[in-house]
């Protein structure tokens, strides 16, 4: 298998966990989700709520003015008792702005940080942001390959590589993970001109 696959599967989860991302029923359909369920849950609550000062506003804009203050005020109360659940039922089908690709569970890395360093030439402190990186999430596989990357080709400190594969192999929980870590460190360590 090539690499960047294996890399781009671990990066992204397994294909379990892609499926329940997905969330797709066998007839293709989308399902809907456990917070669309409850965010109808809570609107039928809240709409049985509502129903009496809906009543009420209607009672109180007959007879008096439509833009009176008071015969508004409980159609304000409505659509604030229901906004928040019909916003949610008309986004959660549709994704989220900021998460695109669903709730994965796993941290968002800012990896542009140490690559900035790296090409201002101050590995140590891309090295140093790499670890807290580590510190948030230890099993993210791509953190120990650019961090043996920065010590064979950059640094060139293979000690330094040495001891991120050995915490690597310590933390990365699944073998697929482990056989590409020890491949990276034997490519990076042969073609080490140090």
């Amino acid at each position: 298998m090539h690499l960047a696959s294996l890399l781009e599967d671990d990066l992204t989860g397994s294909a379990a966990e892609r499926m329940v991302l997905m969330d797709h029923t066998t007839s293709g359909g989308v399902q809907l989700r456990q917070e669309v369920k409850e965010a109808l849950n809570l609107l039928m609550k809240r709409a049985v709520l509502s129903l009496p000062l809906l009543g009420l506003s209607v009672y109180l804009l007959i007879p008096l003015r439509p833009l009176s203050f008071f015969s508004s005020l409980p159609l304000v109360i409505v659509g604030t008792l229901l906004v928040g659940p019909l916003s949610t039922i008309f986004a959660e089908p549709t994704g989220s702005v900021f998460n695109p690709r669903g709730k994965t569970g796993r941290p968002h890395l800012a990896f542009s940080l140490p690559e900035s360093r790296i090409m201002n030439g101050e590995y140590r402190e891309a090295l140093k942001l790499y670890r807290e990186m580590l510190e948030v999430d230890p099993r993210r596989l791509e953190v120990y390959i650019r961090i043996l990357e920065l010590a064979f080709e950059d640094m060139k400190e293979p000690q330094v590589a040495l001891e991120t594969f050995r915490e690597g192999m310590r933390n990365l929980s699944n073998q697929r993970g482990r056989d590409i870590l020890s491949e990276e460190y034997r490519r990076l360590r042969a073609g080490y001109r140090g």
